[in-house]
């Protein structure tokens, strides 16, 4: 094994630092600061249009799926709605996988935008409970914004026989989406150990969601 001198350890100790989360800061109170700050207005206001557009885009987009189900049974429509479920839950996962394990918080766009948040996550797990709606949702909002475009501009340019056709494809992705944008939400009802409805606790002690988490540390920082 090859040993470098203390002064070349010592460069590299400090280009290391420089990066910010490629070291180990001296706490975990001070990689907890770190990640934090990387939450930007810029980040803010990308989150409130997001949630915004995505909303709006749901609301006409279930209108739309309402008024063309008369050719689908009951049991087909909540298949879909299920697989859409699968899909969203193993997705989810994949992808938190995924920002645990590559890249940076470097990265141009999507390392602040996105890996960062999962980052903080992992050595601040409480911390998405400190989160209101925007930041808790707004990725994930953005991500189901440009399927959602095009599927409400589907159903006011296709015709009928085609949208009768691909229904229940509909359904799944429109299932796909909502629980995608759901994700971070339950996550951060796993961490929250009290003041939930009751009927999230009713769907986390039946496991139809995420249950409560082990107590994770609490956090050494307060504000």
């Amino acid at each position: 094994m090859v040993r470098m001198g203390k002064s070349k350890e010592g460069e590299v100790q400090n280009g290391l630092q420089a990066n910010g989360l490629n070291s180990k800061p001296k706490d975990d109170c001070g990689k907890k600061s770190i990640l934090a700050s990387g939450y930007t207005q810029e980040k803010r206001l990308l989150e409130i249009c997001s949630v915004v557009i995505a909303i709006s885009l749901m609301l006409v987009y279930t209108f739309q799926l309402i008024a063309n189900s008369r050719n689908s049974s009951f049991s087909s429509i909540a298949v879909a709605v299920f697989l859409g479920i699968l899909t969203a839950d193993f997705a989810s996962g994949l992808v938190h996988w995924g920002a645990d394990s590559w890249g940076s918080i470097d990265l141009p766009i999507v390392g602040k935008a996105f890996i960062r948040p999962f980052r903080e996550h992992h050595v601040d797990p409480t911390a998405i409970t400190r989160h209101d709606l925007i930041e808790t949702n707004g990725d994930n909002c953005l991500l189901v914004i440009l399927p959602l475009l095009f599927q409400t501009y589907k159903y006011v340019s296709y015709p009928t026989a085609v949208l009768d056709n691909t229904f229940l494809w509909d359904v799944y992705v429109y299932a796909l989406a909502i629980f995608v944008t759901l994700t971070n939400q339950i996550h951060k009802w796993s961490h929250t150990y009290f003041g939930l409805p009751k009927w999230v606790t009713f769907l986390q002690d039946w496991h139809i969601i995420l249950p409560k988490k082990a107590s994770q540390n609490p956090s050494c920082c307060t504000s």
